[in-house]
């Protein structure tokens, strides 16, 4: 029997942190600081220290250089990334956002802290349901 392709299911393009400079921090609602390991429109891949339990509701900050974003989703798989003297057990928790978010688009080709007031207005201002902008 000949193996089927492999086909991706992915809804969005997934992101290396990379390819968004202006992420410049993520962390759980919980103080959990994460590494960001790609993010989409509809999700983002995240390496911890600690483990986070699939279908837990969460909420993560993302920061950029002059604002934050709060994004709630729900952990759809964690698992043991890696295990390392110097730093301990690493997880990877892939977490789907409840609403998909526009926001990378948006700001992907921005550099950090060159938004205009009004530009920022218009970024945030269709998914406001999902993201919430945090004072600093």
């Amino acid at each position: 029997m000949t193996p089927s392709p492999k086909v991706d299911r992915r809804r969005w393009p997934r992101k290396k942190p990379s390819e968004c400079p202006w992420v410049i921090e993520a962390r759980l609602r919980s103080g959990t600081e994460v590494r960001i390991v790609d993010i989409s429109n509809g999700g983002v891949l995240v390496e911890a220290a600690s483990q986070i339990l699939p279908g837990a509701m969460v909420e993560i900050f993302l920061a950029a250089a002059d604002q934050r974003w709060l994004v709630k989703g729900r952990i759809v798989r964690c698992h043991v990334s890696a295990i390392m003297p110097e730093r301990g057990v690493r997880y990877r928790a892939a977490m789907a956002f409840s609403e998909p978010v526009s926001i990378l688009d948006e700001l992907s080709d921005k550099v950090p802290g060159t938004l205009s007031s009004y530009e920022r207005m218009q970024a945030f201002a269709e998914p406001a349901q999902v993201l919430l902008q945090v004072a600093p």
